[in-house]
């Protein structure tokens, strides 16, 4: 990380510091460009115009959604599926590292929680990680925000010019 401090100062500001990877593939870009990353990046004009657009749910909505949308992956046999891959020979750290549901389900199958505790908790952390992305999306200017579809409509065919 030091390295990359001296090297690409404004890489070292905006990145993960928990992301190994991304430290190293930018370590990577400045050993094999001798520029750093952040000079890279911004010669490379994108050759077309693109919008953005976020689609942003109030809290409440969201964090209906996420409850709906993990209860019908459970019922779809999710609980089964990581069963599954134990059994297949993948270890409960690897299924740990598959992300949050995957974790937290492995924490069930290992008898640490209740089923009930692991959905009350997994939840919660779904709903963490939506607003850490949420964050992470706002930083970015150029994305247009709408709250329905019809807005989206709308700042797509001005962007269109129609």
């Amino acid at each position: 990380m030091a390295i990359l401090k001296r090297v690409d100062p404004e890489t070292f500001r905006i990145i993960d510091l928990n992301n190994r990877r991304r430290i190293e593939r930018a370590l990577e870009i400045y050993y094999q460009t001798g520029l750093p990353k952040s000079a890279v990046v911004s010669m490379k004009k994108p050759p077309y115009d693109f919008l953005l657009i976020g689609l942003a749910h109030p809290r409440d909505v969201l964090r209906r959604r996420i409850s709906v949308r993990l209860k019908a992956r459970l019922k779809q046999g999710m609980v089964g599926e990581v069963k599954r891959l134990h059994r297949q020979g993948v270890s409960w750290k690897r299924l740990e590292a598959f992300g949050l549901e995957y974790r937290y389900i492995a924490h069930y199958l290992q008898g640490t929680m209740t089923r009930s505790r692991m959905i009350t908790e997994l939840e919660q952390a779904i709903y963490d990680f939506s607003r850490r992305q949420m964050t992470w999306f706002k930083r970015n200017k150029d994305i247009v925000w709408v709250t329905a579809m019809p807005k989206a409509v709308s700042v797509t065919r001005k962007f269109m010019g129609n």
